[in-house]
């Protein structure tokens, strides 16, 4: 063995230890960062499926909301003819009505 080979042995045994040492570190911060970014993504991912139940149940609250107005246009119609039905007859009563008047 050479003079000074065994200090070189040791300071190149530290060497590895801190090398190995720094690469475990490392690992650890790349796992946790993608722990972190799946739970990110899983977080968007619930995000946008409540976004998209939203979106739906918008869609069905305008749906139900024209639905009604057309229930109300329909009824409205309805009562209009009606009201129109109710004073042709109160015209025609009105008539026969000053027609008995006239004939007494």
């Amino acid at each position: 063995m050479q003079p000074g080979s065994s200090t070189l042995t040791r300071t190149i045994g530290k060497r590895k230890k801190i090398l190995k040492a720094e690469a475990d570190r490392q690992q650890r911060k790349s796992e946790a960062a993608l722990k972190s970014n799946d739970s990110l993504l899983e977080a968007y991912k619930m995000n946008q499926e409540e976004t998209e139940t939203y979106r739906k149940e918008a869609r069905m609250s305008e749906a139900k909301a024209l639905t009604a107005e057309m229930q109300l246009h329909k009824a409205e119609s309805t009562a209009s003819y009606w009201k129109t039905e109710a004073g042709e007859l109160l015209e025609l009563k009105k008539k026969e009505m000053e027609k008995k008047a006239d004939r007494e």
